[in-house]
């Protein structure tokens, strides 16, 4: 029995999450705000940073987590810590990036660059993107396809980035 090119591409490709996430990729979770983007990736760095399966799909990289975000501290602070009673340590690979960081500055590229060169993670999140490029237009295109094209180039050592947005349409994933 043939088995289609898609069941090829699922079956040959290398992932980070079973069936979810792929090394050497780059993906885009869009949503409303408050419908869990953050929640979920933070359950997908808990994942690579201790290695338990991701809601049933096994985990076959573990290592660092690089999570950047202008968010509110104490909240982002109490949803890990609300992670870790629930499903268990980081194993101390969750590295959260305490300065505010603007997408759009030079400066602050570089030392993320530096930092990502430095930590060499497995995984790196931004979220969201709306505040972490300020002073873009994220549903416009061109916009989002030249900070995208920032972040590509800042993370070269990374082999997969996962970048949030908060973007009024239905939650989706779109890989770049």
């Amino acid at each position: 029995m043939k088995t289609s090119t898609k069941n090829q591409d699922t079956q040959t490709q290398d992932y980070l999450i079973e069936g979810i996430l792929s090394k050497d990729s780059n993906g885009l979770l869009k949503g409303r705000p408050a419908s869990y983007k953050t929640t979920t990736v933070l359950q997908i760095a808990h994942s690579i940073c201790s290695g338990k399966p991701f809601f049933g799909h096994a985990v076959s990289a573990t290592g660092k987590v690089v999570f950047i975000s202008n968010d509110d501290k104490d909240e982002l602070a109490r949803r890990v810590k609300a992670i870790k009673i629930t499903e268990g340590s980081f194993n101390n690979n969750l590295l959260i990036v305490d300065q505010t960081m603007h997408i759009d500055d030079d400066g602050c590229m570089d030392n993320l660059r530096r930092y990502v060169e430095k930590t060499q993670p497995v995984l790196v999140i931004f979220d969201d993107l709306n505040s972490l490029s300020p002073y873009s237009d994220t549903d416009d295109d061109t916009e989002l396809e030249a900070i995208l094209g920032i972040i590509k180039n800042t993370c070269a050592n990374v082999s997969t980035l996962a970048v949030l947005s908060i973007i009024p349409n239905p939650i989706s994933v779109t890989c770049f």
